[in-house]
């Protein structure tokens, strides 16, 4: 059985699924990561043919699963003409003609799709072949007299805008809604899911608009290949390409912006993260000897772009030499600050209070291991940052404390862990952004893939408490390995990533705190910062 999607502005779709030889007893579903496909169109541009083989009883494609009613808006210069034919209908309710034709006309609305499949009856409209817009008065036909709308585009019921913002928001949320279902789990759905991103990124050519969220879309779902431990290249360079797009749709290519438009329009943490991506995408594309003319490209457009961000007045002190220097905690510190990746754990005094510490965090995680309470805490707790690795549990922070509030469940577990962090003003009373600690697991085999903080100012540390081989981590161009009951810090703000090639999970308490220099959101100053703090 093929399912085709049409769209006469060019952009096809389709997926097919083998019929049964036998009609089965339940009615054929789709998916509703399937079912999404359908929202991509506008009721204008969709057709949906179902090729139905000899012997197949058309009373067995009784409607389709999806997750809401399926409302398309008016359809610009057409009227509802649509033959509806219900579950309970059996061929020979309509003469042995099941297959009838939705036609939008002019003026009317739908919804002329599905119900979930819970609603009784279920609908479905059977459309034998693609929707033939209507003539104009003129002559001309309506799909080719405009021009390609973002109204025109929709995904998961929703409509896009011209606003980056909110087509972000819809495509986040119907992968999120995808992500945290069973759908993740089978390889096929998600493929599904990343040929819709393409076709959107398609159309991101004719509506900009759309190129930052696909962009964002692309690295935060699909940066991993079939949800392991390897960079998805295709996926990755897509995102390259669409970041480029938005740069300059949004204006922030210019930079003769000044510096208050400059930052409105968030164009700071746009060409940072534009650096990174080309640098992290060209860099893997060498290291596995693929596309090498490409790799370098990426390679040169990174270092273009960061020579060019250092003739603006915003970047122009912060002294950079090379490209992953790049970090956003220099957009608060004042010129003459010393920047640093990593930070000596002797001249921080929160990071000997960790390693002094250690058997505590150390005892409590391992009786939450050994009560396999792990995953239900997780879980039931403040669960955050999940897209940074492959699948939904490899990267899981067990939060202790977030933003100066305990977590109930987790602190029952680790009581003392929990006293001692709220004893520390670095973390239970600063008011920097997400400020806190928790048990992070990391699954053998997986990564976390490159990013840099955006929300300034804060530091990181970690320490470590169960620490097989083969994991480690990279902040800018250093490499970094964990040992247990050390403790190590660094600023997030900068490139960091992190892979593990060994065979045991590993386990950190990992906290994020108020950056010393901070006199701003710590309500206690730090201790000895003299040192670090012009």
């Amino acid at each position: 059985m093929t399912v085709s999607l049409l769209k006469f502005r060019g952009w096809p779709l389709s997926f097919q699924r083998a019929a049964p030889a036998n009609p089965p007893q339940e009615p054929f579903r789709l998916h509703p990561s399937e079912w999404s496909l359908l929202a991509l169109f506008s009721a204008a541009d969709l057709a949906m043919v179902f090729d139905v083989p000899d012997g197949f009883d058309p009373a067995h494609l009784q409607g389709l699963a999806a997750d809401a009613p399926m409302h398309l808006p008016r359809a610009g210069g057409y009227r509802q003409a649509a033959h509806t034919v219900h579950a309970a209908d059996g061929p020979a309710a309509h003469g042995q003609q099941p297959f009838d034709v939705a036609r939008p006309r002019r003026g009317q609305e739908g919804p002329w799709f599905l119900a979930p499949h819970s609603a009784s009856p279920a609908n479905l409209v059977k459309l034998r072949e693609p929707l033939q817009p209507e003539h104009e008065e003129s002559g001309e036909v309506f799909g080719r007299s405009q021009e390609l709308q973002e109204s025109d585009v929709f995904l998961g019921g929703s409509a896009f805008t011209t606003n980056e913002s909110e087509n972000l928001g819809i495509i986040y949320k119907w992968l999120d809604d995808i992500m945290w279902s069973q759908s993740w789990d089978h390889s096929s759905h998600r493929q599904v899911a990343y040929k819709q991103l393409k076709e959107l990124a398609q159309v991101s050519a004719s509506l900009p608009s759309l190129s930052f969220g696909v962009g964002q879309a692309l690295y935060s779902y699909f940066w991993f290949e079939e949800n392991g431990p390897k960079i998805h290249l295709e996926a990755a360079d897509l995102s390259v390409s669409l970041h480029d797009l938005s740069l300059r749709h949004s204006g922030c290519w210019d930079l003769s912006l000044g510096v208050g438009a400059f930052l409105g329009k968030v164009c700071h943490e746009r060409w940072l993260f534009l650096i990174m991506l080309c640098a992290e995408v060209g860099t893997s594309l060498a290291a596995q000897r693929r596309e090498l003319p490409r790799a370098a490209a990426l390679l040169q457009r990174a270092n273009q772009l960061f020579t060019e961000l250092q003739e603006y007045p915003f970047f122009s002190f912060r002294q950079w030499q090379k490209m992953y220097d790049i970090n956003t905690n220099s957009h608060v510190f004042p010129e003459g600050f010393r920047q640093r990746p990593v930070w000596p754990t002797s001249a921080v005094p929160f990071a000997g209070w960790l390693e002094e510490n250690y058997p505590v965090f150390r005892e409590e995680l391992d009786h939450i291991l050994n009560q396999s309470l792990f995953d239900s805490l997780y879980f039931m707790g403040h669960v955050s940052m999940t897209q940074f690795s492959g699948r939904r549990e490899s990267w899981a922070p067990l939060n202790l404390i977030h933003n100066r509030e305990l977590a109930v469940h987790a602190c029952e577990a680790a009581p003392r862990s929990c006293a001692l962090l709220q004893s520390r003003p670095e973390i239970a009373r600063c008011h920097a952004r997400d400020v806190g600690a928790a048990f992070a697991r990391l699954q053998p085999g997986m990564g976390i893939k490159p990013h840099l903080w955006n929300a300034p100012p804060r530091l990181a540390a970690h320490l470590g408490l169960h620490t097989p081989p083969g994991a480690k981590m990279w902040v800018a161009d250093q490499e970094l390995q964990w040992a247990e009951g050390k403790a190590v810090v660094f600023d997030d703000t900068y490139i960091h990533s992190v892979a593990h090639e060994g065979s045991e999970d590993r386990y950190l308490l990992i906290t994020w705190f108020c950056h010393p220099c901070d006199n701003m959101h710590a309500e206690v100053p730090a201790e000895d910062p003299e040192r670090f703090c012009p």
